[in-house]
């Protein structure tokens, strides 16, 4: 841990303080739809963002701020209970520091969560995608600046970012719950306005099946210090002008990803279970 730079070293020194000798196994980024994951979490510590040295809380409503250490079923993992956005002003620094606490605590790998819209009509409110590509349209990239070759290379490689093995665990398991997994390519933008009907339209002609204002950034970082990664994203909506009459809201994607939480929680802890 000493060759790391200052900022990450005194985050894990810190939540270590907080949780001496634990050693996770897999990392959990819980977005709004997974609110009360960290619930489940037995012999749990629990630590808000803003203690943690250089990380900032959240702003958004539906988002907790919180690093939540416990056990699901004996197997130790590392949660961050709600996540940063850069369009609330949250620095790339806090998200760098966050994701690589669950590497500095000892996991190999992480599950990240999402709510976002669907660019395809057969695709609605209610339904799992697990991510297997991405297109950044923020024209952002938290890896610009100076590197750390401590943390990870200076050239990041992004052919097959999304674990292959972790997709088709996660299927399999979607098939034995009685559902169908959908895959399909993350289209990540800035926000925190919605998109218009001619972007989704330019969207879908770029192949994107999915769309939201976050999770590029935590990918990003995950990918650079070496974590092995899937993303599942919660379907809230359909792209704006794919669904006429329904205006786009935060209220409504909030109510619509609490309809559908229970699926979600539910292959993740039997994904968890059999680690």
């Amino acid at each position: 841990m000493s060759s790391l730079p200052v900022s990450i070293q005194e985050a894990i020194a810190f939540v270590q303080s907080k949780a001496p000798n634990f050693r996770a196994k897999l990392g959990v980024v819980a977005s709004s739809a997974l609110s009360e994951f960290s619930n489940l979490l037995t012999d749990s510590v629990t630590i808000h963002y803003h203690d943690i040295p250089g990380v900032v809380s959240g702003t958004i409503p539906g988002h907790g701020s919180r690093l939540v250490l416990g056990y699901l079923n004996g197997v130790p993992l590392v949660c961050l209970q709600g996540r940063l956005h850069r369009y609330e002003g949250a620095s790339y620094r806090s998200m760098q520091i966050l994701i690589n606490l669950i590497k500095g605590l000892g996991a190999g790998s992480v599950i990240i969560t999402n709510v976002s819209g669907s660019l395809r009509a057969s695709v609605g409110a209610g339904e799992l995608v697990v991510i297997n590509d991405h297109i950044n349209f923020s024209f952002d990239s938290p890896l610009m600046g100076k590197n750390d070759d401590s943390v990870g290379p200076r050239f990041v490689s992004m052919t097959n970012t999304y674990d292959m093995e972790m997709r088709r665990q996660l299927a399999g398991i979607a098939h034995e719950q009685g559902f169908y997994l959908h895959e399909g390519v993350y289209v990540g933008v800035g926000g925190p306005h919605f998109e218009t009907p001619a972007e989704i339209r330019m969207f879908q002609m770029l192949g994107g099946d999915v769309i939201g204002m976050s999770t590029i950034p935590d990918v990003l970082f995950a990918r650079h210090c070496g974590l092995k990664l899937a993303v599942l994203s919660l379907i809230v909506n359909l792209g704006a002008g794919m669904n006429p009459g329904v205006e786009l809201s935060h209220e409504h994607t909030l109510e619509e990803s609490a309809k559908a939480a229970a699926r979600l929680t539910r292959l993740i802890v039997a994904y968890i279970s059999r680690m």
